[in-house]
């Protein structure tokens, strides 16, 4: 059986600064940052007791109150998904050689921890971490189309995106995010 757990209340607050600065005029650099505070004002929920289930699996707070039922308490803790900093910092240069435009683009993406799992225990805390990833494009200064070649997360790091823990076989699961991505794109606008 599944259940189905809704937060009674939350309190989220956030800020988020977006720079875009041309340096040269072939040159942009751009960073964002983002500041998240998200806390479960209000979020308990019951899990089944007695029989062959034990206690439950949970980074919080839980008590048996009664012969049938455990309730948890995960107020005060901080939401799923939400990492207190996050961010994007980028370079743009563009070179022009006669009527075609070589674009280089290079930006680092990262985040501090947070929780990805619904039990909230530590082994289900992403760790701070963070991405590059570089892009070379050509175009013609006249023309529809475009080439670009990528690398997309050139650290070949894979976070977690979320994590869920199985009760029926005693493990903990996760996904995680692609590994280093090389490529070719082509574009052409009608």
């Amino acid at each position: 059986m599944f259940y189905t757990n809704n937060a009674g209340s939350s309190i989220i607050k956030g800020a988020e600064v977006s720079v875009k600065y041309l340096i040269t005029p072939h040159t942009v650099f751009n960073v964002d940052a983002q500041y998240l505070s998200a806390v479960y004002d209000s979020f308990t929920y019951q899990t089944p007791a007695g029989g062959t289930n034990g206690p439950p699996l949970t980074g919080c707070p839980f008590s048996q109150t009664d012969a049938t039922h455990y309730t948890v308490n995960c107020t005060g803790k901080t939401a799923q998904q939400s990492p207190r900093w996050s961010g994007t910092i980028g370079l743009q240069q563009t070179w022009n050689f006669g009527d075609y435009s070589l674009i280089g683009d290079i930006d680092a993406r990262g985040q501090s921890a947070s929780i990805v799992g619904f039990e909230m225990i530590p082994v289900e805390t992403q760790k701070s971490y963070a991405e590059t990833n570089l892009a070379v494009t050509l175009e013609p200064s006249r023309g529809p189309w475009s080439v670009t070649a990528f690398v997309n997360n050139l650290e070949s790091k894979r976070p977690y995106g979320t994590a869920f823990y199985n009760s029926v076989m005693g493990v903990i699961g996760s996904s995680v995010g692609p590994p280093r991505t090389e490529g070719i794109r082509a574009a052409y606008r009608f």
